[in-house]
């Protein structure tokens, strides 16, 4: 039991830095900056966040399959 916990403790302690993918992540941050950005300058910050939401997960789901399949899970997604 003793050599299961090894494993799992050196599995959630790695770091792939090869997995990193600094473009998408600002693409993302971006896309969940911009609903939370107005809808707090316009007084209704509230409103901004189920917004932001769905933009997280489409963020996600933009990271699926070559071009055309994503943009139709985009685009389902974002409707």
């Amino acid at each position: 039991m003793l050599t299961w916990l090894r494993e799992i403790a050196a599995t959630v302690t790695t770091f792939d830095r090869s997995a990193l993918e600094p473009g998408y992540a600002l693409r993302c941050t971006i896309g969940v900056a911009i609903p939370l950005v107005v809808a707090f300058s316009m007084g209704r910050p509230a409103l901004g966040v189920p917004v932001a939401i769905g933009a997280f997960i489409t963020g996600f789901t933009s990271q699926q399959g070559i071009y055309r399949t994503r943009l139709a899970a985009v685009i389902a997604a974002g409707a």
